[in-house]
């Protein structure tokens, strides 16, 4: 599915498509509780992705069987209980999804990464900044911690996301500060040099220094 103007999309059924289930250019709205089978790339406009739906009494999550890359601009994204790899910008070839895991990509490829709101929903999530080269700052944990704002992640590459649900985050080339929460983390630092980071209570703290 291609659309050039706004486009609002409410799915029970499959939508597929060889490369992209769907390939919009201007403001998107996507409620997904069927199959979008094939990669979501939405444009750089403000664009909201709710990939579940109440029908009665019942959530039902959608599946999407490919890429959802939310564009430049300030985004929206709620996931459901399925296995999805999102990419806040159109970069989004360095990490992978498993079962119940979503993998969110922090970095534009060139456009103005605005300032997105992004709650994972159930599993194992991962914040990955890694193609970041300028300074990145991912605080997971809803507490303040040296003054930065809880469920949040800022730097010039990745703009000022809102994040929720997230349980792990890796760090990009620089100097990158990682807050972990209560809970198990996983925090991976990328190279650079004079990083810092206090998680809480983290199960696992990886430098590749």
């Amino acid at each position: 599915m291609e659309a050039q103007g706004k486009l609002t999309l409410i799915n029970f059924g499959t939508v597929a498509g060889q490369q992209h289930s769907i390939f919009a250019f201007n403001s998107t709205s996507i409620t997904n509780a069927g199959t979008l089978s094939g990669n979501v790339e939405l444009g750089a406009a403000a664009d909201s992705f709710n990939d579940f739906m109440r029908i009665g009494n019942t959530i039902k999550s959608g599946t999407v069987a490919g890429i959802i890359d939310l564009g430049d601009g300030a985004d929206q994204f709620n996931g459901g209980a399925g296995p999805k790899l999102c990419a806040t910008a159109a970069e989004p070839t360095r990490s992978h999804s498993v079962r119940a895991t979503t993998v969110t990509i922090a970095v534009s490829s060139g456009g103005i990464d605005g300032a997105d709101r992004i709650a994972a929903g159930p599993g194992s999530d991962t914040y990955d900044a890694s193609a970041a080269a300028n300074s990145v700052i991912v605080n997971l944990d809803s507490r303040v911690h040296f003054a930065f704002a809880g469920l949040s992640a800022s730097g010039a590459d990745i703009g000022n996301d809102h994040i929720t649900s997230f349980e792990n985050a890796i760090g990009g080339s620089n100097h990158d500060e990682l807050f972990g929460t209560s809970g198990a983390n996983r925090l991976v630092g990328g190279g650079g040099t004079g990083r810092y980071q206090r998680p809480r209570r983290p199960r696992h703290i990886e430098w590749r220094l």
